[in-house]
């Protein structure tokens, strides 16, 4: 309430009363349709070419591979808090090929082998499909194995063969009323009966995966990752279509004969009047280099001139001999900015002219980072939920299949940046933040040096405690001063350094 001019706000802390608000107010007012329309695709028409620039265009899809790769590259093992459920996901993982993170200590993937199996090209499937054309719409494939149910496959199809339908307040629903004549869910056109009126089959959302990209509005069709680099391709092609014009002009030049003109001796009669008349020099000469097909018959140029005193001159025009360099600057340009348009700092290309110092370098790392970071969250997240968390929703009834698995990403260090993380590790177990013999700061540290994930075992915990939790020993001096460094540890090259220690007295 106000009290009087100061109108000083008392604040009373009050509980929720539901029967104090119209109950009907609480939910969803409004309707996405009145806003984008999200039954019409917003980039229908160019879906197709979209996907052709995706594939064909070779720093577009060079940028696409190095994205999704490295993603699904830096994936861990999958996790749950529930370790019979963690158990049973990554046997699932396994029975799909495998992921790279998910090594044990027996044996490790080969890169070629992963890149093969069946849970590296689903992903691979799915995210690529929703960079392109703005979603993906992949169905689970389940199978019976040892009494549960098993992820087989993962069937992406294609985007434009995919409706969506939501219900009328714009959700992504299954069989509700939808502003259509048709249940609410997501339909694929089958094509059983003809173009014109294709069959649809309904695609249960409990085994379907859609990853719309950037989806606002309700739109559930996403924004492809094409549209804002769009004029930069057709602005390439287009450098691209004049270099080979230009480079062809520079092989096979214009030649341009400057010739008097007067009249022949030459008659002919012409065709129109009947009349006879008389040849003119110039009238001969292009008769000739037709017959002839002189360079093609594009390549002659021919100037009159009405001074019969002045010599025939032929003469050879270029265009000099820098005639790639300009478009070359062009391409790399557009190159530049197809890479930004997809979020790939353009220095970590392996080609173009660009001189970056280390620093620059070290920020677009940083960058390419984050970025790898928010395609985590906007893919492989809802791909887990929609797929992996299904399946366990399905083999388990317990309260903690209530909770969504995840795939961690690993993370990776320079050489130079294990050094002084190992600087660190020392440190801190020096003054007992870290204990060996933790299980958690073990498995922590393990995790920091991406080093294969294990628990300790017995013989792990004997050489913890024999080279490194000795007795304390009298320093140097007789200072009471101890130290907790193990056997040896001392000669040689100091920790984290790489220049010897010197032995000089």
């Amino acid at each position: 309430m106000y009290q009087g001019q100061s109108k000083v706000l008392e604040l009373v802390d009050v509980p929720f009363n539901p029967n104090s608000r119209p109950r009907n107010k609480l939910k969803q007012l409004g309707d996405y349709k009145s806003i984008a329309g999200h039954y019409r695709r917003p980039m229908a028409q160019r879906l197709l070419e979209f996907e052709q620039i995706a594939l064909f265009d070779t720093t577009v899809s060079y940028v696409l591979f190095i994205l999704i790769d490295t993603l699904i590259s830096l994936l861990g093992p999958i996790e749950h808090p529930d370790k019979e459920i963690r158990d049973f996901l990554r046997e699932n993982i396994d029975v799909l090929g495998g992921l790279p993170g998910a090594k044990n200590e027996d044996e490790e993937k080969s890169n070629s082998d992963f890149k093969s199996s069946q849970i590296y090209q689903a992903l691979y499937r799915a995210i690529h499909c929703s960079l392109w054309a703005g979603f993906s719409t992949s169905e689970v494939l389940y199978t019976v194995n040892k009494g549960r149910l098993f992820i087989e496959d993962f069937l992406t199809y294609h985007p434009a063969t995919i409706i969506v339908r939501p219900n009328k307040k714009g959700r992504l629903t299954e069989g509700e009323p939808t502003h259509e004549h048709r249940p609410s869910g997501i339909y694929q056109q089958t094509g059983l009966l003809n173009y014109a009126s294709p069959g649809e089959t309904q695609l249960p959302l409990w085994k379907t995966v859609h990853l719309p990209r950037l989806s606002f509005y309700g739109n559930y069709y996403g924004t492809s990752a094409i549209e804002p680099i769009y004029k930069w391709h057709l602005l390439k092609e287009a450098f691209i279509d004049m270099q080979a014009i230009a480079l062809d002009r520079s092989g096979t030049p214009i030649v341009a004969i400057t010739i008097p003109v007067y009249n022949t001796n030459q008659t002919e009669v012409d065709p129109v009047t009947g009349e006879e008349r008389q040849l003119t020099t110039q009238e001969i000469l292009e008769r000739q280099t037709q017959t002839q097909n002189f360079g093609g018959g594009g390549n002659l140029l021919l100037l009159p001139q009405f001074d019969e005193k002045l010599p025939p001159k032929a003469q050879v025009l270029t265009s000099g001999s820098n005639v790639g360099e300009s478009f070359e600057i062009g391409i790399d340009r557009c190159d530049r900015e197809l890479a930004k348009g997809l979020w790939v700092p353009f220095v970590l290309f392996p080609f173009g002219n660009r001189v970056e110092g280390m620093s620059d370098t070290y920020r677009a790392m940083e960058l390419f980072n984050r970025i790898i970071v928010n395609l985590h969250r906007q893919f492989i997240h809802p791909l887990v939920s929609q797929s992996f968390h299904q399946c366990v929703k399905q083999n388990f009834s317990r309260e903690s299949a209530n909770i969504a698995p995840w795939f961690p990403i690993r993370q990776t260090t320079r050489p130079e940046d294990r050094v002084a993380l190992m600087q660190m590790i020392s440190g801190l177990t020096d003054r007992g933040y870290f204990n060996p013999l933790n299980d958690q700061d073990w498995l922590m540290v393990r995790e920091m040096v991406d080093a294969i994930s294990r628990a300790p075992n017995d013989v792990d915990r004997k050489f913890i405690n024999d080279m490194i939790i000795v007795p304390k020993q009298p320093a140097p001096g007789g200072s009471s001063k101890g130290s907790v460094r193990g056997k040896g540890v001392g000669a040689g090259r100091p920790t984290g350094t790489s220049a010897p220690k010197s032995n000089k007295s």
